[in-house]
């Protein structure tokens, strides 16, 4: 064999013993400090419970008796008494040339408020825009929808900038106005309100149905009532009234069992869309069937319920939130009541006092603590190292308060 080769097996075994030494070496170190550690995230437990219903509010619907209405106001607007909410049309070439002079009007003055900007506070408007386009979305406002689509599209789509932009619009806009002046002024008859509150066009038919009419009701016969009225009528929008709104809730005798007049519930709708409201209990009926009616009632949110009636929904009767450490994380002091962890943090070991704010599977939810200097109350700790992404020990030997711990 040659010299060289030989050196080569040499080297090569020299280091596969070093490889050795170094996993034996670790695995000893390993066996000496077993530490284990997690991460701690923030984590909410809730109680809901399942519920169907309706929605009930003092609702009148606005009749005329033309044939080309068009609402004069966005859905959710709230109005005056008297103020013009829709506008009557003679005929369809009326309608026609009245939707012509908005569509320019409309874009007559974006385009205004563009040749007033330079190009930064250009690339603003468009950002905003973009959030009011998200805004109008998320809030339902579908009468909106247009105009802010036309905005987008004017001001990213064919966005320009630089002089020569603004020549181009300057230019649009004379042309624009032109084209008004020959349209001639809009016509039509103004439809009033007769009393001020939050203007819609969403009728269903169900407006006259009352708090009165489902303060006494039972689950069998809420259906019912709501039955009786009939389906969607004509009008060309409604009023709502009042500065409160209800829910009518239909749910099991045993989850209504634990709710009282007065306390607050969080109402998560789940049919015919999500989202949620914080509601008072207004009134616990009569049993039917193993379930019960509850009353349940909200003084904001007024114009987000415009376009609900009948929901499916759960009631969280009670949420509490904290970190989630797991059981064998958590430890107890020697006198018998102090509860607490082990955080690792900069190779160095820090305990932590935690109260237990509930059981959840194999954890935990806890709350740093601390002792109030003024007070002598125990109260939460929000400066603590106990937070969401801390590394909490959940195995490890000889611990205490400040030891040094190589990972």
């Amino acid at each position: 064999m040659k010299r060289g080769e030989w050196f080569m097996r040499i080297i090569t075994a020299v280091a596969c013993v070093g490889v050795i030494v170094f996993i034996v070496g670790s695995a000893i170190r390993a066996a000496d400090n077993p530490l284990r550690t997690t991460l701690a995230f923030r984590f909410t437990v809730e109680d809901p419970r399942p519920a169907e219903g309706y929605i009930v509010r003092a609702e009148s619907i606005i009749y005329d008796e033309g044939q080309l209405v068009v609402p004069a106001v966005p859905d959710g607007t709230r109005v005056a008494n008297g103020q013009t909410v829709a506008k009557v049309y003679s005929g369809a070439e009326e309608l026609a040339r009245v939707t012509e002079v908005r569509q320019l009007e409309a874009r007559i003055a974006l385009l205004e408020s563009e040749v007033e900007l330079d190009d930064a506070e250009l690339d603003k408007l468009r950002r905003e825009s973009v959030m009011a386009l998200s805004r109008t979305v998320q809030g339902r406002d579908f009468a909106s929808l247009p105009v802010a689509g036309d905005t987008i599209k004017s001001l990213i789509l064919d966005g320009k900038s630089g002089e020569t932009a603004r020549d181009e619009i300057k230019s649009e806009l004379s042309d624009l106005r032109e084209r008004v002046k020959r349209l001639g002024s809009v016509g039509g008859t103004s439809v009033p309100s007769p009393k001020s509150g939050l203007f819609t066009t969403a009728i269903d038919g169900y407006e006259s149905v009352t708090l009165g009419d489902i303060t006494n009701a039972t689950p069998d016969s809420l259906p019912d009532i709501f039955a009786e009225v009939g389906g969607a009528k004509s009008g060309l929008g409604k009023l709502v009234t009042g500065t409160e709104w209800y829910l009518a809730a239909v749910l099991s005798a045993d989850d209504a069992a634990v709710l009282r007049s007065g306390s607050t519930v969080t109402v998560r709708l789940t049919q015919p869309y999500r989202t949620e409201f914080e509601m008072k209990v207004k009134s616990i009926g009569q049993q039917s069937s193993g379930r019960q009616l509850v009353i349940l009632s909200c003084k904001r949110d007024m114009a987000q319920s415009l376009v609900l009636r009948r929901v499916t929904a759960e009631l969280v009767i009670s949420s509490y939130s904290g970190i989630l450490v797991p059981k064998e994380a958590l430890r107890l002091d020697d006198d018998g009541v102090t509860t607490y962890v082990y955080i690792y943090s900069g190779g160095r070991v820090e305990r932590v006092k935690v109260a237990i704010s509930g059981e959840y599977g194999e954890g935990y939810v806890v709350y740093p603590t601390r002792r109030n200097t003024d007070t002598g109350e125990i109260e939460e700790d929000h400066a603590s190292l106990l937070r969401e992404g801390a590394e909490v020990i959940v195995k490890a030997n000889d611990l205490y308060d400040g030891k040094v711990i190589e990972s």
